[in-house]
């Protein structure tokens, strides 16, 4: 049985408005403890030269967890400052280092001093890895900050000193296996989530009015706490879509296998994959004696490819959000705090993958109608794409989902004569814009 601790949220922006996104944000000469409800203004601050490659933060350590620090790098670093999230990451020992699975909410800094860019963070000093949850002040564990660029490349800052406590977790949960295969008791040690609000830690109320008030007037009669099921997530070395294997023109914005891998580095992940789609369970289901059964997927599938979670280290995500409705109407909100829970799957479970068949035998001709079947899905329907390789555009037909198969008939357009063998390919559609699909089946073309 295992026992987590609830980290910050899982990362959904905050709905901005059509005002200025950089008007009011924080200016890089403040400094605030995530204890304090109003910044302190400090004594303008002199930065040392930041490298290629580097950040520094502001102030300097040793930090006390949840604290806001300043991060600054090189102007001419690429970095897309409302969407790439710096993470933890943490060394043990002598093992690979590996990022947290939770990243750095970034607030983007409006005036900072010539030469640099920067955000503002709350600076965590539990981190929630491969290897389950740590401590950042641990003897034998040494964190860093990690923040990526548009080219991929990390930027890097020095070790992260800590003094005090951990902060206590919001809620405990833990979780065992059942006899059924996929199915999970969460034990959610009776959480009330009628009184999530007024359990909710001075400083988190203030974050929350803070970014409320950034767009309207807070009043806390008006905001409203919800907590859901989120996602089964996974450390490992992530696998392609299924049946590209031979595929000699892969797209350039799969980015699938292992992206963690940096040369000159030994980051070992760069945070989790996850797949929301692998988890079916809603909290309305918490008995009395406060468990909740979830069924979960053995393999998974996100940004970076496949998992097997009886060979990977998973982990299920309970996440908290609130909502603030607006007086003129409309409403803003964002996540909070998730409980993060370690799951052993076992080897018993079965494997569930989608594969893409074309009934009629190798090899084809551009005109010809085929048939095209998916197996291994879920939901309850799909599309199914003709895509002609590279960074070209995929063209789809919707299909219903019937007992975790599909069907469609393509007529392989013209256009295909110069496919070869290996080069062009029907496609099941990703969950997510942006995600490569999770399975592929090779049109092998001849010419007329």
């Amino acid at each position: 049985m295992v026992i987590v601790l609830a980290g910050c949220g899982d990362g959904l922006a905050v709905e901005r408005s059509e005002q200025d996104p950089l008007e009011a944000l924080d200016s890089p000469t403040t400094t605030a403890l995530r204890a304090t409800s109003a910044p302190t203004t400090a004594t303008p601050i002199v930065l040392p030269s930041i490298s290629a490659g580097e950040m520094h933060i502001e102030p300097g350590g040793p930090y006390i967890d949840g604290q806001q620090v300043t991060l600054y790098a090189d102007d001419d670093a690429s970095i897309d400052l409302y969407n790439s999230w710096p993470r933890v990451c943490a060394v043990v020992g002598k093992e690979p280092e590996v990022c947290g699975a939770e990243p750095l909410k970034p607030k983007p800094v409006r005036t900072p001093p010539a030469g640099t860019q920067a955000v503002t963070v709350d600076l965590t000093r539990s981190n929630f890895d491969s290897s389950g949850p740590l401590d950042c002040g641990a003897a034998g564990v040494a964190c860093r900050l990690l923040w990526r660029n548009e080219a991929g490349e990390f930027l890097t800052s020095a070790i992260l000193t800590f003094t005090g406590e951990l902060a206590e977790p919001l809620v405990r949960v833990s979780a065992e296996l059942t006899n059924e295969p996929g199915v999970v008791r969460i034990d959610t040690n009776n959480m009330d989530l009628d009184e999530s609000l007024n359990r909710l830690p001075p400083e988190d109320l203030a974050r929350i009015e803070a970014t409320i008030s950034e767009y309207g007037s807070f009043d806390r009669e008006r905001l409203e706490i919800d907590w859901s099921v989120g996602s089964m997530c996974g450390y490992g070395s992530a696998g392609a879509p299924i049946g590209s294997e031979d595929l000699i023109d892969q797209p350039s914005w799969w980015n699938v296998g292992d992206e963690n891998e940096n040369e000159g580095d030994p980051l070992h992940f760069f945070g989790p994959v996850c797949d929301g789609d692998a988890v079916e369970g809603s909290l309305d289901g918490i008995g009395s004696d406060g468990i909740l059964e979830v069924r979960l997927q053995r393999n998974i599938y996100g940004y970076g490819g496949w998992i097997d979670c009886a060979t990977s280290s998973c982990f299920v995500t309970i996440k908290m959000s609130w909502l603030h409705p607006e007086p003129g109407g409309g409403e803003l909100g964002d996540e909070g705090d998730s409980i993060r829970v370690a799951i052993d799957v076992p080897a018993s479970w079965p494997s569930q993958r989608p594969t893409l068949s074309i009934a009629e035998p190798p090899p084809y001709r551009s005109g010809q109608t085929v048939t095209v079947e998916a197996t291994g899905l879920t939901g309850d329907d799909t599309a199914i794409g003709w895509c002609p390789g590279g960074d070209g555009y995929c063209g789809w037909k919707f299909a219903d989902v019937v007992n975790g198969a599909a069907t469609v008939q393509w007529t392989i357009p013209g256009s295909a004569e110069n496919c070869g063998l290996q080069r062009c390919y029907f496609a099941v559609d990703s969950a997510s814009e942006g995600l490569a699909p999770p399975a592929i089946v090779l049109v092998p073309l001849v010419g007329r």
